[in-house]
């Protein structure tokens, strides 16, 4: 994937999207491999890359990585009243705008929107689960993180710091989580092993071994009828024992509580057959019930009679209530006869109504069409009146025209002439502005190659002095070359002499020896005759002496050094000749460029100044052209004599239609006013008509139907009909009603002679007092059914009182024979818990042993589980390593690192893990050579630029093998300001590798610099026009430089 284009939008830098527009296109087919981004810092880059960074991951990496930031957030939110909090989207930003980032790639389009937040709410959420895509992290240079990683002091702290950056934390949390259980176990052995020594001192008993059969059998027995106690062995607790203790005592409370009750059982039986205070005996609830059975009959006879009584006062309610509803009929009949009479005057009044409505509903018709017409006529009129003005002002316009024709006909002429004028001054001033421009694009080009020149003469290179820049440097050049030739020649001499002061040196050892051996030749034979060359001397000791002191070897010795020391002074006197001409000659440079740069700024003044001339100049034109337009419109764009003759025939046109309009205007007025006066006459026949109208309708007759007809019959017509048809009606009811108050009065008459004899009250009392015993008895009676059910199954209505004591008396005796089996039990719990008590010191004995015996067992499982956790630390230990060494690809940061060459012996670097103790340690080494056992730890011998080279390869490397999800590779790289405390030497270097990783690799590098030197570095290394290349900036904060 590589990218084509970057789209920004109200997002941290950026506003709109026409400042934050990133075009990496060349042309309609290609796009660039290598993008150089320069600007100041504080101007944006940095957002730049948080944009594609969140565009493609849905978050922004470096804001994660510092804890502190969400705190910080949430800090400014709180001081600020929880207003909404932007962080990615730009706050100066026009709400309206919608923020966003947009990616076009060579495979896709990636959009990624940011939502303005509610208030009290941030736009962005600090929180890693909402990363997509975290592989796309891997070709981002974040300077901080993998300087800090090599700057760590400690190699504890530079693992934590790759597992947090760069590993796998799960599995360095599962490292973490064996070392923690292997100390654990390490603990637990321990005390174990301490816990084991303590109990062995316990293991002594000296009771009844047998305890435990003998209690079981008691609790064997017991179980026989109820299973209520749990069997005793060597495994029950000391709970268990208590909890036997309170099944015994709770038993013991149980036996009680039923003894007690069989014994209030028996009681109540008794009570059954002979009675109490609260319970009747058996005899006299037999003799109750005989009783109440006689009261029930005389209760019926007594409810019948009062029935009857109240029936009676029924039928004379249901009279009343007939002859009170018969006389309403009669009051209703009456009312709805003289309405009927009222009906002959009602409709002839409603007749003449009618008829007065159409009148008047004629009238009104004859009214609205006059208002109509009288309406339209002032319409016309006042479009008359404005067509009378309009034509009047034409005609005054043009009268004014005419008078001012000189003046306008000299205006224009002069405006044509500012005209011309301004657009010759305009033209010049371009030319001008052209001429300017392009000697600051030849100064600007030949301050960038003075200032490439000294870099590359700081690292030895050295300009043509045919070179049409360097032609006027070219006595120091030509000089710099005579004195390296020279330098060149001197050394050629030195590397002769020195072989040939080897050569004698080795030849001196030689002929040392040579005398050496001839000395003891003639010591030994005692003569004078020389042995080397046959000459005789006088004496053996003459001999003996001139060789022993032959100077010739040592005088050619000295003569071969001392034209070595003459040889090395010239080359050091050259050598400052050489060093003096370079700093004649960068001072030159530097001196042209201090003086090309101060042109380039008058120039730029100049231009600047040339560019607001032709604004203001171009300004006026557009004045002086609208002031034309103007007088040309104010004569129609006519010649003067041209307009002349048009306006005296537009005059004589215009005075006829004023005459026109004014006959129309007078015939208009005449016809208004006669229809103004019918409208009077017509309204005042309205009025009179109205008047009649309301007589009609208030008439008393009229009024006294409506109202009547309103509260009867609401939703029906006013017809007589309705009322003929209800008077038939009330008729036949009032037949019905007769007929019923007849039978009533008869039936009436025979039950008040059949009641006469009887009082309802007396009735009424004795019935009362009749419930009253039936209450009483019936109560006594329940009761003792009810008692007598919870001990006998027996219909006690019909039973005898022989066969009823039968059977009470065997219940007496059955519950005789619980008792005496619950005293028994009480026995042998007593029993069992005197043995009881003897039970526990065992149980304690054998705890102690049985705790022993776990504790060895445990202490086994431990030293097992020990072993494992050992070989399984062992093997994450190995995987971590692996995934270190196959992250940080060694081979290729090394052939990176040596590409650039920032160390004149170390070369090799080397990523160690060390897993010996309890704190994984992460060690950085660099090597002389591979195989070299001798290494240094950089961060503490490297120079920060050595380190940030270091740096750079590290994250190259990564770069160059990352993936995505699918594995395919990820070719676009992305490296912020990457030069930072590097010498010239190495920036070269640098940008040799990142040429070769576009070319060789086909990545796309976008880089960006705060350093302008650096940039027209790029642009002379990686040139548009022999690479795939482009070179953008940022002209200020957030805004895109246009291309030229």
């Amino acid at each position: 994937m590589k990218i084509k284009k970057v789209e920004i939008q109200a997002f941290r830098a950026y506003d709109k999207v026409e400042n934050g527009t990133f075009d990496f296109e060349l042309n309609e087919k290609e796009y660039a491999d290598f993008v150089s981004l320069y600007a100041p810092n504080g101007f944006g880059k940095t957002s730049f890359y948080d944009a594609i960074e969140y565009g493609y991951t849905n978050n922004i990496d470096r804001l994660l990585k510092n804890k502190n930031n969400k705190d910080i957030a949430k800090s400014e939110k709180n001081i600020s009243n929880n207003e909404k909090q932007y962080i990615l989207r730009n706050r100066y930003s026009n709400s309206d705008l919608d923020s966003f980032v947009k990616l076009l790639t060579n495979k896709a389009e990636i959009t990624r929107s940011i939502t303005i937040p509610r208030r009290g709410a941030s736009d962005f959420k600090f929180d890693e689960k909402e990363t997509e895509n975290k592989y796309f992290r891997e070709v981002i240079l974040s300077q901080d993180w993998i300087s800090g990683f090599l700057k760590e002091d400690k190699p504890e702290d530079r693992y934590k710091t790759f597992i947090e950056y760069f590993g796998d934390k799960e599995l360095d949390k599962y490292y973490n989580t064996l070392i923690s259980l292997i100390s654990q176990n390490d603990k637990e052995i321990k005390k174990l092993n301490d816990q084991l020594k303590g109990i062995q001192l316990e293991l002594k008993f000296d009771g009844d071994k047998d305890i435990l059969s003998k209690v079981n059998e008691k609790i064997e027995l017991l179980n026989e009828k109820i299973k209520l106690f749990n069997r005793i062995d060597s495994q029950t607790s000391e709970t268990a024992i208590l909890d036997l203790t309170n099944s015994i005592t709770e038993r013991l409370n149980e036996i009680e509580f039923e003894v007690t009750k069989h014994q209030n059982l028996i009681s109540d039986l008794d009570t059954l057959i002979v009675g109490d205070e609260t319970l009747v005996s058996f005899k006299k609830f037999k003799d109750n019930s005989d009783e109440l059975k006689k009261l029930i009959d005389k209760q019926k006879e007594l409810a019948l009679i009062l029935t009857r009584f109240e029936s009676l006062k029924k039928e004379k309610a249901e009279l009343a209530s007939i002859q009170d509803h018969n006389a309403k009929l009669t009051n209703e009949k009456e009312q709805k006869e003289k309405i009927l009479g009222l009906f002959g005057k009602y409709k002839e009044t409603i007749k003449l109504t009618t008829d007065k409505d159409e009148e008047i509903k004629n009238l009104q018709s004859s009214q609205d069409t006059l208002d109509k017409e009288i309406s339209n006529q002032k319409v016309q009129l006042s479009k008359v009146e404005v067509q009378i003005s309009t034509t009047q002002n034409e005609i005054n316009n043009i009268n004014l025209t005419i008078g001012e024709l000189p003046e306008i006909e000299k205006n224009i002429l002069n405006s044509g002439d500012k005209i011309k004028q301004l657009n010759k001054d305009v033209e010049l001033k371009k030319e001008e502005l052209k001429k300017n421009s392009k000697n600051i694009v030849s100064l600007e080009l030949f301050v960038n190659e003075l200032n490439s020149a000294l870099l590359n003469i700081e690292n030895k290179i050295f300009p043509s002095e045919f070179d049409n820049n360097f032609v006027k440097y070219s006595i120091q050049l030509r000089k710099h070359d005579d004195l390296k030739k020279k330098i060149e020649d001197e050394n050629k001499k030195l590397n002769s002499l020195q072989k040939e002061i080897i050569e004698n040196d080795i030849f001196q050892a030689e002929l040392d020896s040579f005398i050496s051996k001839g000395l003891s030749i003639i010591n030994d034979k005692k003569t004078d005759t020389c042995p080397l060359c046959t000459q005789e001397y006088n004496s053996y000791t003459d001999l003996a002496d001139k060789v022993a002191n032959n100077k010739l070897l040592s005088k050619t010795s000295n003569a071969l050094l001392n034209r070595k020391n003459e040889i090395e002074k010239i080359i050091s006197g050259i050598s400052e000749d050489i060093n003096e001409t370079i700093i004649q000659l960068t001072g030159l440079i530097k001196k042209d460029i201090s003086e090309s740069e101060l042109k380039i700024q008058e120039l730029n003044t100049q231009v600047l100044n040339i560019k607001q001339a032709i604004i203001d100049s171009e300004t006026k034109i557009d004045n002086e052209s609208k002031r034309l337009s103007n007088l040309r419109s104010s004569i129609s764009n006519k010649p003067i004599e041209e307009y002349s003759k048009w306006a005296k025939e537009e005059l004589d046109k215009l005075s006829k239609e004023i005459q026109k309009h004014q006959l129309d205007l007078a015939s208009l007025k005449d016809k208004i006013k006669n229809n103004e006066e019918q409208s009077q006459i017509t309204i005042k026949k309205i009025d009179l008509f109205k008047e009649d109208r309301e007589s009609l309708v208030n008439d008393n007759i009229v009024n006294e139907i409506k109202k009547f007809f309103l509260e009867n019959y609401p939703n029906d017509a006013i017809e007589s009909e309705r009322i003929n048809k209800d008077l038939v009606n009330l008729s036949n009811i009032q037949k019905g009603y007769l007929t019923k108050i007849e039978k009533l009065k008869i039936e009436i008459e025979a039950k008040e002679n059949d009641l006469a004899s009887t009082n309802e009250d007396a009735v009424k009392k004795e019935l009362e007092e009749l419930n009253d015993k039936i209450d009483r008895l019936a109560r006594e009676v329940e009761i003792y059914k009810t008692n007598s059910k919870k001990y006998i199954d027996l219909d006690i209505s019909t039973v005898e009182q022989e066969a009823f004591n039968t059977a009470i008396n065997n219940i007496k005796k059955s519950n005789n024979i619980k008792i005496s089996e619950y005293q028994n039990e009480v026995k042998e719990l007593s029993l069992l818990s005197q043995l009881k008590e003897n039970v526990l010191p065992f149980l304690k004995f054998e705890e102690k042993r049985k705790k022993q015996s776990d504790l060895k067992t445990s202490k086994s499982l431990k030293d097992k589980i020990n072993k494992k956790l050992k070989e399984e630390i062992g093997k994450v230990s190995l995987l971590i390593e692996k995934q270190i060494k196959s992250f940080f690809y060694e081979d290729l940061i090394n052939d990176l690192y040596k590409r650039i060459d920032p160390h004149p012996d170390y070369k090799k670097v080397k990523f160690i893990p060390d897993f010996k103790d309890n704190k994984p340690k992460l060690n950085v080494c660099v090597y002389k050579e591979v195989g070299d056992k001798n290494f240094i730890i950089p961060n503490l011998y490297f120079s920060q630029a050595q380190l940030n080279i270091l740096s750079l390869c590290i994250f190259l490397a990564k770069a160059l093998n990352a993936k995505d999800d699918k594995g395919n590779s990820i070719d676009c790289i992305f490296v912020d300001d990457p030069i930072q405390s590097m010498d010239s030497i190495n920036i070269l270097s640098t940008i040799d590798l990142l040429r070769s990783i576009v070319v060789n690799q086909q990545k796309q590098i976008i880089l960006s610099t705060h350093d302008e030197n650096f940039h027209n570095l790029l642009k002379k290394k990686i040139p548009s026009n022999l690479f795939k290349s482009k070179f953008m900036e940022l002209e200020t904060f957030g805004k895109v430089k246009a291309n030229i």
